[in-house]
């Protein structure tokens, strides 16, 4: 794998853009079966279960937020892709275990 050092990433998103796509990974496919899954566990648990949903996808999202900066989250080191976090956080040799896994599940899809 090329590694490349010093290269400026530019950012041309927007906030509107970030929300755009959030939203799309959410509810995207899921929504689909929302109707099916309701109706399986009912009107009590359904909303409950969507509730808990909401709830981990929030702590997931807060999780990547904080892996965006190492060390601080206002002056620390940008990680512009989960490789650069993984390294940055639990260390080169785990980064290439991690490499290895997530290689091989592609290959496998």
């Amino acid at each position: 794998m090329e590694v490349r050092k010093n290269v400026v990433f530019v950012i041309a998103g927007t906030f509107w853009t970030a929300t755009a796509h959030i939203i799309t990974a959410v509810i995207g496919s899921g929504v689909l079966s929302l109707a099916w899954a309701v109706a399986q566990l009912g009107w009590i648990a359904g909303p409950a279960v969507m509730f808990l949903f909401a709830l981990v996808n929030l702590y997931t999202s807060s999780l990547l937020t904080q892996c965006y900066r190492t060390a601080d989250s206002v002056t620390g080191q940008r990680n512009h892709s989960y490789m650069e976090a993984v390294k940055s956080i639990l260390g080169k040799r785990i980064k290439n275990i991690s490499l290895c896994i997530t290689k091989k599940t592609i290959v496998l899809l």
